[in-house]
């Protein structure tokens, strides 16, 4: 960024009008992944502010809320539905050990031919 331009505040869902920030956000995704999502086909069209061909996207949230909850099935999107209640794990004391397990089921999947990969693996 140059350092001259002010930063932009965090993205909040709050806001009247949304970048792919906040797209990135409500999708739970990395920006990179949200600007895919914003290529695909029906994905609300964005605007721009400005005159420039290359400036700042934007789009109404609520034509990309409805995008997501029609693709997704659902009233609404995973981020904004709340915080995920959390609850205790269960763990049976005399069941194996989940990564000893995997990681022999990797071993044994590897191909012979490889022996510098099931060497690195066994020593982790």
């Amino acid at each position: 960024m140059n350092k001259r331009t002010t930063p932009l505040p965090p993205p909040s869902f709050g806001d009247p009008i949304w970048t792919i920030e906040h797209i990135a956000l409500a999708v739970r995704q990395s920006v990179r992944s949200a600007r895919a999502l914003a290529a695909t086909d029906g994905f609300p069209s964005p605007f721009r502010l400005g005159a420039a061909s290359n400036g700042r996207k934007y789009w109404m949230p609520a034509q990309v809320l409805s995008f997501l909850s029609a693709l997704t099935g659902t009233a609404d999107t995973p981020a904004l539905a709340g915080p995920a209640t959390l609850r205790e794990p269960t763990v049976d004391p005399a069941a194996p050990s989940t990564a000893q397990t995997d990681a022999e089921a990797l071993l044994a999947s590897l191909p012979t031919t490889r022996p510098s990969v099931a060497h690195r693996l066994a020593h982790r």
